[in-house]
């Protein structure tokens, strides 16, 4: 028996057995609390005040069923009750275990007896019926965390930007979410078992390379750049899930788009090279300056003095030719200037003339024949002028390289065509500029790729694959068009379409 204190009701009309019940459960609980109602009205009241650890209840009281206890127990508190009756009934026993009594027994001499068994047997039941209550409870609330947690990190893997993968020590994928799988190359799909090379890059061995073997063999994270059949450039590294012997039992691959971060330094250094060559050339143009004014006016003196004609016809050539190269100098210092910082009207046809005029060298000694037609009173565009003669410079210098591949010598359909002409739609006014070279062309698989950052059809050190990329990105930022068209093997056209300034705002 117990010597824990306890809070004992008996519900019992019989006097009698009120007794023998109290007399019984006080050897049993010596320091025992015990209340005794006849009724349930008396019950109701005692419990409130009582808050008893258990109650034996009569079935049978003057005022109701004693089991109509085990349904207040939700408003009075919550305790193991006891149904006691008189006469054994087997239904009246399934009934009272159903609603919720601890137990039901059959008064008699023998149960008095063993009362203090039945109450320790009871609070036990009650006790590990309580605990699995909770431990439900627990279990039902970590369940309801769980949910909400795996939700809310399926949501962010599925939201985040980056490609993230697990892999089992196959090679196969365990997980993929949504970037990863937008990834697949042409023709592959996410499927159960799949292997990580045959997702992403079609093919059905292991990259040489691969991060993931490289994790599984050391243990250590790896990562490696790889640029895409698309075109895309990803750095993917890889981190591996150990078991608690130190083994490696799964990958996790992260894999990021850095294209545009790749295009970025580029282009960064690009415009430092470009920085670095503009102070160059500005140097080398005012060393030029000096000494060409100075054959200039020696050949001025010549041409005062009374000389015989083909005398006058050299040092008037020698005048002619000095301020041509005062020209190509004066082009040569005007790019090479710093762009303003706001975009201003300006005059793309004069922006054309001085890159033909630094071109002009190059086309003549490659045998170019240029064929220009540009319309008369054209209104100016909105721009920085630099940026456009850069475009123009480079979209020329990609014609003359296409001609030079298809004619490495004179021929007389080594042709560079030039038009720039207004277009006057029922929406806004265009200056469209049409640069078409008869070389060899762009199939028509790889036309919509030369726009692509790092692409190019030229050999290793014949280009960077950023020109037309930038091209392409300083025509967009003047709210322009840059379309190309090819015929393979016959012609290219690049058609630049930018806005006239009597029509569009000025660029923020």
């Amino acid at each position: 028996m117990t010597d824990s204190p306890l809070n004992l009701l008996i519900v019992e009309d019989n006097p009698g057995h009120r007794e023998l019940l109290g007399r019984h459960l006080r050897n049993a609980f010596v320091a025992a609390d015990i209340g005794m109602a006849p009724t349930l009205a008396v019950a109701r009241e005692m419990i409130t005040v009582l808050c008893p650890d258990l109650a034996l209840v009569d079935l049978q009281l003057p005022d109701g069923q004693g089991t109509e206890l085990l349904a207040d127990r939700t408003s009075l508190g919550s305790f193991p009750v006891v149904i006691m009756t008189s006469q054994g009934d087997e239904h009246a026993a399934v009934e009272a275990i159903k609603g919720g009594a601890s137990d039901y027994v059959v008064k008699s001499e023998r149960t008095f007896a063993d009362i203090g068994r039945v109450v320790e047997r009871a609070l036990r039941d009650w006790r590990n019926l309580c605990a699995r209550q909770m431990a439900e409870d627990e279990l039902r609330r970590s369940e309801a965390k769980y949910r909400r947690l795996t939700q809310e990190f399926q949501a962010l893997l599925e939201g985040i930007s980056d490609a993230i993968a697990l892999v089992d020590p196959q090679m196969r994928l365990v997980w993929a979410n949504r970037v990863a799988i937008e990834a697949a190359a042409a023709g592959s799909k996410m499927q159960t078992g799949i292997h990580c090379h045959d997702l992403w890059h079609g093919c059905d061995e292991t990259c040489s390379d691969c991060p993931v073997i490289k994790t599984f063999q050391t243990g250590r994270p790896a990562e490696v750049v790889r640029e895409l059949p698309s075109g895309r450039v990803w750095g993917k590294r890889s981190f591996p899930l150990k078991n608690p012997d130190g083994s490696v039992a799964n990958v996790i691959i992260l894999a990021t788009d850095i294209t545009e971060k790749i295009q970025l330094r580029a282009e960064s250094m690009r415009s430092s090279q470009l920085a670095a060559l503009g102070e160059l050339s500005a140097g080398v143009a005012h060393e030029i300056n000096n000494p060409l004014n100075g054959i200039i006016n020696y050949a001025q003196l010549l041409l005062d003095r009374d000389l015989p004609r083909e005398e006058h016809e050299f040092a008037q050539n020698i005048i002619n030719e000095g301020h041509r190269v005062a020209e190509i100098v004066s082009n040569l210092l005007t790019f090479s200037r710093k762009p303003p910082e706001e975009p201003h009207p300006l005059s793309l046809a004069e922006a054309l003339h001085g890159v033909l005029k630094l071109t002009a060298v190059n086309l003549r000694h490659e045998n170019i024949l240029l064929e220009i037609d540009i319309a008369p009173d054209l209104p100016p565009v909105i721009g920085h002028y630099q940026q456009l003669q850069q475009v123009l410079l480079n979209v020329i210098g990609n014609a003359c390289y296409a001609l030079n591949q298809k004619y490495p010598g004179y021929d007389p359909h080594k042709r560079l065509l030039i038009k720039m002409h207004l277009v006057e739609d029922e929406g806004p006014c265009w200056l469209r500029t049409s640069i078409t070279d008869y070389g060899i062309g762009i199939p028509a698989d790889l036309i919509d790729k030369v726009c692509d950052p790092f692409y190019t059809s030229k050999p290793q050190g014949a280009g960077t694959g950023l020109g037309m990329s930038i091209s392409h990105g300083i025509v967009t930022a003047h709210h322009g068009r840059l379309l190309l068209s090819s015929s393979p093997g016959a012609w290219t056209k690049v058609v630049i379409e930018l806005p006239c300034s009597k029509e569009t705002e000025v660029m923020s």
